[in-house]
């Protein structure tokens, strides 16, 4: 396996180990598989490794940086860099600890094959506002119930409009993102709803869908387990008028296990 890192990579590994000796950040393995052929050589199985750090800046700002590796299950298949992501978050309001409010902004580095060499990405800027709910007391208080939406903009910047592939490159894309969590002293319950409208150079709209389930066990208190499901693609089906949102489906759903532990 050939790992390529470049002098560019290198300030994102040293910057990732910084924060490591901060002692603020997660780390993250997580493999994932496609339902179809979970069981026979034709499945497809990608391990991603990630970092993130954290920055906290005085009470209200935390700067993050993400790092991470993702390997392909192919004969001679390389472990490619993926995209790093630098980010900051601001606390702007909290109500009896029952609602909160931050906003948040997330630069690209273009450190993958694909957008090197592939749709010639240089950078992307996005924008999102959260709103976390408590909703504990009104449902059962013995439990922990977050709700939690975040809308996103983000605004893609290319050297060329289209891709290497012939394709158009994607200009903005903005999502919809909807998380109810439960959690119960080990045991944490998630269910993530996304929504993503998309807008090439062209002005041609496109729009997908998420909807991922995840069981978690916390085994020590800086070590977790994860087991979840997923379901994803266009919102419409192929004759182009027909709704493909669902929770499963037999043709992509996906099946993940993930690891993390909090430094």
């Amino acid at each position: 396996m050939l790992l390529k890192i470049s002098a560019t990579n290198l300030i994102f590994i040293f910057f990732a180990i910084d924060a490591f000796a901060a002692g603020k950040g997660l780390l993250k393995l997580e493999t994932k598989s496609n339902l179809p052929h979970l069981f026979n050589k034709k499945r497809v199985v990608i391990t991603n490794l990630s970092s993130t750090f954290k920055y906290p800046f005085k009470q209200k700002l935390l700067l993050t940086s993400n790092f991470s590796l993702t390997k392909t299950q192919k004969p001679y298949q390389e472990v490619l860099l993926r995209d790093a992501v630098l980010g900051g978050n601001y606390f702007a309001w909290k109500y009896q600890n029952i609602l909160d409010l931050s906003y948040g902004g997330n630069l690209l580095i273009p450190l993958s094959k694909h957008s090197n060499k592939g749709s010639s990405l240089i950078t992307s800027l996005s924008f999102a506002p959260t709103l976390v709910y408590n909703i504990s007391k009104y449902i059962y208080p013995s439990f922990n119930i977050i709700l939690s939406y975040s809308p996103r903009i983000t605004r893609n910047f290319h050297r060329y409009t289209t891709s290497y592939q012939g394709n158009i490159n994607k200009e903005y894309l903005i999502e919809n993102h909807l998380m109810l969590r439960v959690s119960k002293n080990q045991i944490q319950l998630s269910l993530e709803v996304g929504y993503n409208s998309s807008f090439n150079y062209r002005g041609t709209y496109n729009a997908r869908f998420y909807i991922t389930e995840k069981i978690a066990y916390v085994l020590e208190k800086s070590l977790i387990i994860s087991l979840g499901h997923g379901n994803g693609g266009s919102t419409l089906k192929p004759n182009g008028y027909e709704s493909n949102i669902s929770f499963f489906n037999e043709n992509q759903s996906w099946f993940h296990l993930g690891v993390t532990y909090l430094i």
